[in-house]
């Protein structure tokens, strides 16, 4: 905390000795005492000092201590001074009535206490000490309020800014929740429309899956009227060559319409499970041709799906190859296996092997120039697939065919099941045989078929 300034003491008396008295009475730290021999020279050290009391003396040449009062009161800056008359002189009452007048705080008559003199010295010294820390003060918080004025002012300048820019915001705000919402009207809307379709997409579909069932129901039934046809025809046949042509034509007739009769009966139009077809087709074979009991058939068809167009010449190849096995392949009610394998190689590649341990075809024959309509026929349909055949004559008759089927999409309950699936063994009546893997092995004479 700094410390109080000086307080001035003005001493005014036209007598020297008279002024180092009273400056030897009030000689103190805390004051700063200024000497004047008049009075004009009384108001001249009032212009130049700030003082806090002036003793003044009444008895003065020129201008008497009355009349300087006088003069301090009327200028606006020393006017607040207070002013206490030292006199030996005029010490009637009507003197000291006209000091009160001319604006003194007291009247002092000499010889004066002077403990007194230092005590109300002190209490007006002291005075002016707090009356100019109040001033200070006052000061200060002058300067705090204008401070805090400009600092309300800018306030209020911000939050009138933040109150435009919050009114701004709202006002984009309901603009995009508008927006939004005509957005969110258009989106319910297209999505209605949108369901709308699916359903009559869905409507269509079913209708078009019920259309495309009765397409293969009709087909089938065509093909097994037709079957029927060259049955009734084959009645009035009385060559053994020709009836044995009707009975070829209606066994692919029948492998054809066992094509349409899986799709038909399928949840998926597009494809066919071949194992599942192959094993029809088997068993109708085995009933219609009556092979001998000591015949066993394994079938080795993991879940292989393929398309109608696949589908179709690979079930006539099978009709072809399993007729020839079941006509020449074991005659004179002779014992064998027969083992069929369609498996998936790669994504587009898939494998036929037909092979029987009978007494196998002839070293002579050739495939693409055999006098047999049959084998002519699967030559043919493989090379309408793209495939490529093999013929192994070692142990009885292999036919090994790949060809290129891109394989449509598994349904779901389908995925987790692999290509590895138990061999299913048919006879014809009879317990099955052990179906050990191929090659066989053919018992007695080679023989041609």
């Amino acid at each position: 905390m700094s410390a109080e300034p000086l307080a001035r003491i003005l001493l005014v008396d036209d007598r020297h000795d008279n002024l180092l008295a009273l400056e030897a009475v009030l000689k103190h730290p805390r004051y700063e005492l200024v000497k004047s021999a008049s009075g004009a020279e009384a108001l001249k050290r009032l212009a130049e000092h700030e003082c806090a009391l002036i003793l003044l003396d009444v008895q003065m040449p020129e201008m008497d201590g009355f009349e300087t009062a006088r003069h301090i009161k009327l200028h606006p800056a020393f006017r607040e001074i207070p002013i206490i008359f030292i006199t030996a002189i005029n010490q009637d009452r009507l003197h000291v009535f006209q000091g009160y007048e001319s604006g003194a705080v007291d009247y002092l008559l000499k010889p004066f206490d002077d403990d007194v003199l230092r005590a109300k010295v002190a209490v007006i010294v002291e005075l002016f000490q707090k009356t100019a820390k109040l001033k200070r003060r006052e000061g200060e918080l002058a300067q705090l309020n204008t401070q805090l004025q400009r600092e309300i002012r800018e306030r209020k300048h911000i939050e009138l800014a933040l109150r435009m820019a919050h009114e701004e915001l709202e006002s984009r705000v309901r603009e995009r929740t508008a927006a939004l919402a005509a957005s969110n009207q258009a989106l319910q809307c297209e999505i209605a429309e949108r369901r709308r379709a699916e359903a009559g997409l869905s409507a269509s579909l079913r209708e078009k899956e019920i259309l495309l069932k009765e397409i293969h129901h009709r087909v089938k039934n065509n093909l097994q009227i037709i079957s029927s046809l060259l049955n009734l025809q084959a009645d009035y046949v009385t060559d053994a060559k020709a009836l044995q042509c009707f009975e070829e034509s209606q066994d692919r007739i029948r492998a054809m319409a066992l094509v349409h009769e899986k799709l038909y009966g399928a949840e998926d139009l597009s494809r066919i499970d071949m194992g599942s077809y192959i094993r029809s087709l088997s068993d109708k074979l085995l009933r219609a041709f009556l092979l001998p009991g000591n015949v066993t058939v394994s079938i080795q068809a993991g879940p292989v799906f393929l398309g109608i167009e696949t589908a179709i010449p690979c079930g006539l190849i099978l009709n072809e190859l399993m007729s020839n096995i079941a006509k020449h392949a074991f005659p004179h009610e002779r014992s064998g296996q027969v083992q069929i394998l369609l498996q998936r190689r790669s994504t587009d590649q898939l494998i036929l092997i037909v092979e029987d341990n009978g007494v196998g075809i002839a070293p002579d024959i050739d495939l693409t120039s055999a006098n047999s309509l049959g084998l002519r026929l699967v030559d043919a349909l493989v090379s309408q697939l793209d495939g490529t055949m093999q013929l192994d004559r070692e142990r009885g008759t292999k036919f090994t065919i790949q060809f290129v089927s891109v394989a449509p999409a598994l349904p779901q309950s389908m995925k987790a099941t692999t290509d590895a699936q138990p061999n299913d063994k048919v006879s014809n009546g009879h317990s099955p045989a052990s179906a050990e893997a191929l090659p066989l092995h053919r018992n007695g004479t080679e023989a041609g078929r």
